[in-house]
This record gives C-alpha cells, structure tokens and sequence, in this order.
C-alpha cells in the first residue's frame, strides 16, 4: 500500500505507513518528504539471495536514491572505489557533455562524493529535444553487513550556485542533505565485523 502524496510502481519491496522496505527486509528509510513523489526500485536474486538493488525516490524537485551491490572480501577503500565507480557508470548513462566526480573524501568509514553531469540532450532517452539542466548527485558510500550502500541525493541546491562550485559552503550543504537522508535508513543486518 502506496502512503499518501506518494506513488509506489510494481515494487519489489514495500511501501506502508510513509516507509518504504527493501526486499527481503535488508534495510527500511522514511520516503522523503518531496512533492508527488513515485517510489521505483529493482532488485536482483540468486538463489533465493537478493544480490543487487535499490530504490529511487523521485520528484519534480530531485532524487533521492539507494543502491547496494554485495560486499567482497577487499580492502575498505577499494569496496568504496569500486561502488563509486559502479555510481559513476551509471551516471554516465545521462546524456551529457561532462560527467565527472567533483568532489571526493573520507567521512570517517564513509566516503562522501558529489558527481556532476553537465547539461545534456535528453532526446536520445525520452524522444524529446530538450535538454537537461547540469544535475548534482551527492552521496555517501559505505559497507554494512554484507551490502555495500551508495545513498544519493539530487536535490534543490544552493540558490545561485553552479554544477562546478567546490565552495566548503555548497560541499556541506550537499553533505547536510544526504547525511540526513541516510540518518534514516534503518538496517535489518548486523555490522560485520572480522
């Protein structure tokens, strides 16, 4: 059951109450407080095992998302990289004229980065001539139980500020927005620990 002001497609995990749960339980989050918002995940099973996923809340105002990938048996910063990576390949998906990581560090076990993608053609995705604005993506990355998490967040940004603004004031804005966004997130697994 789709919570009020809040649009749920086939889902593979469930939405009840304002909350959306991630199949099999992994993790549930509060759906973000933006105007006609659609919830979209997918999800990918071995063996009865969810092995790759995520979530998409979407808005006229922005997007707010959460992937995850399984964890391997590699060091932390190379995990990180490798899902950076991951997010970065698919926001390369978007037609544009420059995508690239503006912004990237280590947030204690957590790496924050904002990714860029310059204004673009949407034509070769919806048919439509019009272009896209540059797009913003802030996100946290980390490990938790075997699952690693990308949690994005392309919202409203600083009033007149541009795709390229390195400022330490937009960088933290950026952080607040999806440090509170993945505050929320509530997890079924345990930390592992070795």
């Amino acid at each position: 059951m789709a919570s009020a002001g809040c649009v749920s497609l086939f889902l593979h995990g469930e939405t009840q109450n304002g909350i959306y749960t991630a199949p099999a339980g992994l993790f549930s989050c509060p759906i973000p407080s933006l105007p006609d918002v659609k919830v979209q995940d997918w999800a990918n099973e071995e063996k009865m095992n969810v092995t790759t996923g995520g979530v998409s809340f979407v808005s006229w105002v922005g997007v707010c998302r959460i992937d995850y990938n399984p964890a391997h048996d590699a060091p932390a910063q190379d995990e990180l990289n490798r899902m950076l990576s991951t997010q970065l390949d698919w926001y390369r998906k978007i037609p544009s004229t420059n995508v690239y990581v503006l912004h990237q560090e280590m947030d204690g076990e957590r790496m924050f980065a904002v990714l860029v993608a310059q204004k673009g053609d949407l034509g070769a995705l919806t048919g439509d001539p019009s272009e896209h604005p540059d797009l913003t993506r802030a996100m946290l990355i980390f490990k938790h139980g075997y699952y690693l998490y990308a949690v994005s967040a392309s919202t409203d940004d600083l009033p007149g500020t541009k795709s390229d603004d390195k400022s330490p004031k937009r960088i933290n804005w950026l952080r607040q927005k999806v440090t509170k966004f993945a505050d929320g997130i509530k997890f079924s697994q345990p930390e592992v620990t070795k």
